[in-house]
């Protein structure tokens, strides 16, 4: 029989969109439900009345792997497309313990997508790839875990996914230098609105951010003259048109470094910002230049679902 007056301890999590088969996930929190709190001032009393105001949640946050699943994919590429058919799901995330045992669940309703964060990618790195996401949520109800065992869609190859092991694609740039993509976020914008007397409130989307990738490249001598020559016509030069708009690709590798498990195409890119790293004065380093694309959009057909 199950010790009940022991802390609670979660060691495993399953997530799904809109009824899809669930997904692991290695980190979850949020769909919390929290208060305004109302100061009333009454009368010539100098002691104010604390009351409780209207209800909202907090935000629900997970990392997941690059093989999307439990919906994912289909969310986050229909949220980047600014599809307001696609942009509201209902989730479910469930909490389980060390013996993959469901201890609760969590089901948030009418929740958008309000930030992606993809990861960064270094060859001198050694983290897990992995996206985050945060869901903003109308609503959530909990409920008590059936006790049985949770299964839920993984990529075996999700441990092999390293972000030093990738090829990064920049037609007319000296790509073979780049060294590193800092990670990208998307963030879309929402507000509550409150109807009538309910304490609850509508999310609605807004817009998307603007969104950026910072390539850093580390040249040699002729690389280096390649961009700054790339940097002289599409800046200084005004030559700068739509012809010019580039499409970036960054594939992440088995450990052979050879094998793609999938990728990333971020389309319509343009470099508005183009910057030398300094090296401190008397120490010898290598050149690297940082280089900011802005992007229009990021395509997700690439990335691989999990099986």
């Amino acid at each position: 029989m199950a010790d009940n007056k022991r802390a609670s301890a979660v060691g495993y999590y399953l997530f799904s969109v809109g009824g899809a088969d669930p997904a692991s996930v290695s980190k979850a929190e949020g769909g919390e439900t929290k208060v305004d709190k109302v100061s009333l001032k009454l009368g010539s009393e100098k002691q104010n009345q604390i009351m409780i105001g209207n209800v909202s949640y907090t935000d629900l946050k997970i990392d997941l792997g690059m093989s999307l699943g439990g919906g994912m994919k289909e969310w986050m590429d229909a949220t980047l497309k600014a599809n307001t058919d696609y942009l509201r799901q209902d989730c479910a995330l469930t909490y389980a313990d060390y013996d993959k045992k469901a201890i609760s669940m969590i089901t948030c309703s009418g929740c958008l997508i309000k930030k992606i964060t993809f990861p960064a990618f270094d060859g001198k790195g050694k983290d897990s790839l992995k996206f985050s996401v945060e869901m903003g949520v109308e609503s959530s109800k909990h409920d008590a875990g059936d006790g049985k065992q949770i299964q839920g869609k993984t990529d075996p190859n999700q441990k092999a996914m390293v972000n030093n092991s990738f090829v990064c694609t920049i037609p007319g740039w000296p790509d073979k230098a780049v060294s590193k993509v800092d990670a990208i976020s998307v963030e879309q914008k929402t507000t509550l609105h409150y109807y009538g007397h309910d304490r609850q409130g509508r999310l609605e989307p807004v817009d998307l951010s603007d969104i950026d990738c910072t390539v850093t490249f580390t040249p040699n001598k002729d690389e280096e003259t390649a961009i700054k020559k790339i940097a002289h016509d599409i800046h200084t030069s005004g030559n700068y048109d739509h012809s010019k708009d580039i499409d970036i690709r960054i594939a992440w590798l088995k450990p052979d470094n050879k094998t793609e498990m999938g990728a990333l195409n971020l389309l319509g890119c343009i470099p508005h910002e183009i910057t030398r790293a300094g090296v401190e004065g008397g120490n010898e380093g290598l050149v690297e230049y940082k280089v900011k694309f802005g992007v229009t959009y990021i395509d997700l057909s690439e990335v691989k679902l999990s099986q």
